[in-house]
């Protein structure tokens, strides 16, 4: 894996991310991953709870991982920015990768 191929799947993933932002207004926590032939995926979950589908998401990447079968992942959640930030907005988005 290079560092362009990363990139790429964290433009995508903050693209999709935001389309759902502009489309419907709410975003559900997701997963992207790179294989080992630098192809991207995403990982997502009917869970309608935030905090399962999240457990899930990192036990499927977990899952994955273990099995070899990535080279790098972008794990999206929406969260609420504390009023001490002093932000223009109540919520963001939180990108962990690896």
């Amino acid at each position: 894996m290079d560092n362009e191929h990363l990139f790429v799947m964290l433009d995508e993933c903050i693209e999709y991310a935001s389309k759902i932002l502009t489309s419907e207004n709410t975003l559900d926590s997701f997963a992207m991953v790179l294989d080992n032939d630098n192809n991207i995926g995403s990982i997502n979950s009917d869970e309608t709870d935030g905090f399962l589908r999240y457990e899930y998401l990192l036990q499927t990447l977990r899952d994955e991982a273990k099995l070899d079968k990535i080279s790098a992942l972008a794990l999206l959640s929406n969260v609420s920015i504390p009023e001490n930030f002093n932000a223009p907005v109540e919520s963001g988005i939180r990108i962990h990768i690896e």
